[in-house]
């Protein structure tokens, strides 16, 4: 296996637990958690690596997926849901990770820099400051409240358990309510 490829889906795991972090609004972040996050990163990074030869890669994405679950639920203890909260950090990560390599390829062919190293480690460090700009947006600096669950439930929209999600607007005491039905 590609050492490359290891560190760098060591640093995608990292920056996954840490917009998970982020994202569910951890306040408490001492060393405690950030031993879970370590442990978690190198735990998922060397199952990864392992099951890279033998798997495909969906079923690939499935495992690392599901191990990242795993130790979301062991580092944040708050009410939410996982599977969403995992999801949003994947995919804030990537998007991050894409940013950094379409940024990076201007000073790579602009210097001409053809080495590997170089190229992580300027891809990682840009990486890094569109994760900290990120964090400076307000609706992310105070936790997206999306992702919390009300009375223990996963959080749902309205269409998948009411078609016609009235009744909280009659409860609330609306009179005038329109409501339009497009199933005929």
């Amino acid at each position: 296996m590609n050492s490359d490829l290891i560190i760098k889906q060591f640093s995608v795991n990292i920056l996954i637990y840490l917009v998970a972090c982020k994202i569910s609004n951890v306040k408490d972040i001492n060393y405690k958690k950030i031993i879970k996050v370590i442990i978690g990163t190198i735990i998922t990074t060397t199952i990864y690596a392992i099951c890279k030869g033998y798997v495909n890669a969906v079923f690939l994405l499935i495992i690392s997926f599901t191990i990242q679950c795993i130790f979301l639920s062991i580092i944040i203890k708050d009410n939410i849901s996982i599977i969403i909260l995992n999801l949003v950090s994947n995919a804030i990560t990537y998007i991050i990770y894409t940013l950094a390599t379409l940024i990076e390829i201007i000073p790579m062919v602009y210097l001409k820099i053809e080495n590997n190293t170089l190229n992580f480690i300027l891809i990682t460090l840009i990486s890094l400051i569109l994760f900290i700009l990120f964090s400076k947006i307000k609706r992310i600096r105070n936790g997206m409240k999306f992702l919390k669950r009300y009375k223990n439930q996963e959080y749902i929209d309205g269409g998948v358990a009411d078609v016609i999600p009235i009744n909280m607007l009659i409860e609330k005491g609306y009179k005038n309510i329109i409501a339009v039905d497009i199933e005929g």
